[in-house]
């Protein structure tokens, strides 16, 4: 997840270079592994024994309240208990300078182990309280750049570093549900992609980029968009438990709004989710 609100007034054609060279993460809701945790559950870093938290000093406090709000909703707490606190599961989060307003899922740290996902590294920007995506591809947090009249628009924001932290999340979970020859598979060939995008003079209509999409199932950037709108469908639910009424149905008016301009080939897979969750009242 990238948090720079880009002109809408690229070409068809910048757009898509950009959006191939950009592939940062990698996230494809259902929900976390933990075997029905109870509401309320307690969800801290005490005895999560392979989570590794590296925040630097300077950041503490900001990370401490945006994990707070974070975990006081079930989504989150479901989430934090299925992989912050799983025995079998190693999750690294890290606070990064480098990362600024965004944050992305290190999809070189994923690990599988007989199928199954066993590692994952997340990392926030030290200012993930503040700016929001282009809706395109993030229909929900850009979502929230509408809602900010009615806030100080210039205070940091824990709600919104909260709800980026779960898209994160819905990363990990989504990618745990995948299967993992395909999802690896698509993750190694979008690498490949790219670097032959860059070395024909960014001509799609190369051969041997058909080629690769033909095996990888879809272009690059469609399963990257269609990924990024499973990871927003975990912000969505998560949202609509925080906001209160007023703005709810704001959120949810600009967030149909933004489905309904995008292409359906984003979110034909999570379709269902995005259905429920949009006649939320």
């Amino acid at each position: 997840m990238t948090c720079a609100r880009l002109s809408k007034g690229h070409p068809a054609a910048a757009w898509l270079g950009l959006a191939v060279l950009l592939l940062i993460s990698y996230p494809a809701p259902a929900y976390s592994r933990a075997s029905n945790p109870s509401p309320g559950a307690a969800a801290d870093s005490s005895g999560c024994a392979n989570l590794k938290e590296q925040v630097p000093k300077k950041y503490r406090g900001r990370y401490d309240r945006w994990k707070a709000v974070f975990l006081s909703s079930e989504i989150g707490r479901q989430l934090w208990l299925g992989y912050a606190c799983d025995p079998s599961f190693r999750l690294k989060i890290v606070v990064s300078d480098s990362m600024g307003k965004g944050g992305k899922i290190e999809f070189d740290d994923y690990q599988w182990t007989e199928g199954r996902l066993t590692a994952a590294t997340i990392i926030l920007g030290h200012r993930l309280d503040r700016g929001y995506p282009e809706a395109v591809h993030y229909p929900v947090l850009g979502s929230l750049y509408y809602l900010r009249s009615g806030w100080d628009a210039g205070r940091p924001d824990d709600i919104l570093a909260a709800a980026k932290i779960v898209h994160e999340f819905g990363h990990v979970d989504r990618a745990a549900k995948a299967d993992p020859t395909r999802f690896r598979l698509q993750n190694e060939l979008s690498e490949v992609y790219v670097s032959r995008f860059r070395k024909n003079g960014y001509d799609v209509n190369d051969p041997a980029l058909a080629e690769i999409v033909a095996l990888m199932g879809g272009e690059p950037t469609l399963l990257t968009a269609q990924r990024e709108y499973w990871a927003e469908t975990y912000a969505l639910r998560y949202l609509l438990t925080k906001l209160p009424p007023g703005k709810r149905r704001t959120l949810l008016r600009w967030v149909r709004q933004s489905l309904a301009s995008s292409s359906s080939l984003y979110y034909i897979p999570s379709q269902t989710e995005w259905q429920t969750l949009a006649s939320f009242d």
